[in-house]
């Protein structure tokens, strides 16, 4: 387990909660690989703009996956008695419809705000959890008060949604090249677990390009490793790491992606890439937050406990409550906590009192969990890593939102 200790906090982070309790001794931090690519101009799945019927409605909408839309250069007046992004199903919306809160509030307050002026903004809302695009058949500007559209877009039952799609891995040519299969998360990020090379090769470098076989004599670019330097590669034994490629790419620009000896010309290990790849778009270029209550708090301190991998941030409340967000770049199957160390002034599991954060797949949700640390071993019901909740107690951790965002999960939540 990879933990670090800053004050009194705990900060931890590794596999999903399941896999915690089974087998405590692999908890582990891992160093993702993540490869990133820029955005070109590739948005998504294009919806179509929205139909104006009151107060000025425009933008164009896409799907950028099964939970969230992107609109470019929205607009509205302002000037209604109230306004929501409104999703539902049938021909056209109706009171029966579901408001898609945005913008996100900071207060905590659940009751949705309404929408305000807006001309030419790019923002992303999320659908509420639970539900998919393939749920919907329509996404409108709608008003409560009066049971009126203001503007809507049909979303087209034939619509695929964007989604991560897996490929094979990097298959061994030379140098102990090897990986497990790949996970393509968007258009500028791959996922490549238990990555391997011996490093010997002379001047190996990341590069991905087009054509039928890695080659450095037509079009390619050197990706910069998980330091984000362009030195040749260091010796890698099965890790997971992070590295981004120059701004104007998309993955969607390359068949290919190698490691490549530029002394040699040697090609020493490569993913292909498919032709066609429906994956969602990067979105580190727009501004605008992603929808979600509380994903936007003015949070007044913030640590990075793992440079480049997590995140914390928080801020005292009133009534003296914690709200915390954990950003963090892990996998679907993984999960971070972060909480009282067992002991103070340094990093100490046993005694440690603990929120984890995870995600369920099998309920396509967003968790926080308490858990107390007696001992390192799994959950007896008496000892072990263990929920609050089996140890006759509660779980005190408030949830408040989750996001998955090029390749970032985030957390937030509330505790006493």
């Amino acid at each position: 387990m990879d933990k670090r200790s800053v004050g009194n906090w705990l900060v931890v982070a590794g596999l999903a909660p399941y896999m915690l309790l089974r087998a405590t001794q692999k908890w582990w931090m891992g160093n993702l690989m993540v490869l990133q690519y820029g955005t070109g101009e590739y948005l998504g799945a294009k919806v179509g703009d929205f139909r104006n019927f009151a107060h000025d409605i425009k933008g164009t909408v896409y799907v950028v996956d099964e939970h969230r839309f992107l609109i470019k250069g929205f607009g509205y007046d302002g000037t209604a008695p109230d306004a929501f992004f409104w999703v539902g199903t049938g021909g056209t919306p109706t009171p029966q419809g579901t408001i898609v809160p945005y913008p996100i509030r900071e207060d905590g307050d659940s009751k949705p705000k309404k929408l305000e002026r807006a001309d030419g903004l790019d923002l992303v809302i999320k659908l509420p959890d639970g539900m998919t695009v393939k749920d919907i058949d329509y996404l409108s500007v709608y008003c409560e008060s009066y049971t009126v559209n203001f503007g809507h877009v049909t979303i087209p039952k034939s619509l695929d949604p964007p989604k991560e799609t897996v490929v094979d891995g990097f298959a061994t040519r030379r140098n102990s090249v090897k990986s497990a299969s790949a996970t393509v998360v968007d258009d500028a990020t791959i996922v490549v677990p238990r990555f391997s090379y011996d490093g010997r090769a002379s001047e190996a470098h990341f590069i991905a390009g087009k054509g039928d076989t890695p080659s450095i004599s037509g079009d390619y670019v050197i990706i910069p490793d998980e330091q984000g330097r362009k030195t040749p590669l260091r010796q890698y034994q099965s890790e997971d790491i992070t590295l981004q490629i120059p701004e104007g790419h998309s993955i969607r620009d390359f068949n290919w992606l190698a490691v490549y000896s530029k002394a040699s010309d040697e090609d020493l290990g490569h993913i292909t890439l498919p032709l066609t790849l429906n994956v969602p778009p990067s979105l580190k270029n727009i501004k605008a937050p992603a929808s979600g209550p509380g994903t936007s708090f003015a949070f007044t301190n913030c640590i990075e406990p793992f440079k480049g991998i997590m995140q914390v941030r928080w801020k005292m409340e009133k009534n003296e409550h914690l709200v915390v967000q954990l950003m963090g770049k892990i996998q679907a199957t993984q999960y971070m906590a972060f909480g009282l160390s067992g002991v103070p002034g340094r990093s100490e599991m046993i005694g440690a009192d603990v929120v984890v954060a995870y995600y369920n797949t099998d309920e396509d949700a967003f968790r926080v969990q308490d858990y107390f640390m007696s001992d390192k071993a799994q959950c007896d019901g008496q000892r072990g890593v263990c929920p609050d909740t089996r140890l006759q107690g509660e779980n005190d951790a408030e949830y408040l939102s989750g996001d998955l965002q090029d390749g970032v999960m985030v957390f937030t939540y509330r505790r006493p």
